[in-house]
């Protein structure tokens, strides 16, 4: 969780960098867009990215398991405009919703 103190910061000091962004922007002029990834990082990051490209988007989750955490991961996922779906069935309707 330590790393959630500095993803606000990440895109503002240039840490992070698109390569060919103009792809998903076009995908996503065209509709809806799912993203499928590997979690090898913080994936909060790659929100920091779509955020800087001025996209909002949708996540499943699972909560980490103390509130403390919960409530920390959330607030940062606020500041990025992820809207965050319950893991399993809960989530799908709201998925679709999307």
């Amino acid at each position: 969780m330590t790393e959630f103190a500095i993803l606000t910061r990440l895109a503002g000091e240039g840490r992070i960098r698109l390569f060919n962004e103009h792809v998903l922007l076009d995908a996503h002029k065209k509709g809806p867009v799912i993203i499928v990834s590997c979690h090898t990082g913080n994936w909060e990051v790659g929100a920091s990215g779509l955020n800087m490209l001025g996209l909002k988007w949708a996540d499943f989750y699972v909560p980490p398991p103390r509130e403390v955490q919960h409530k920390l991961a959330n607030e940062i996922r606020e500041t990025f405009g992820i809207t965050m779906l319950p893991p399993g069935k809960a989530g799908v309707r709201p998925a679709i919703r999307e």
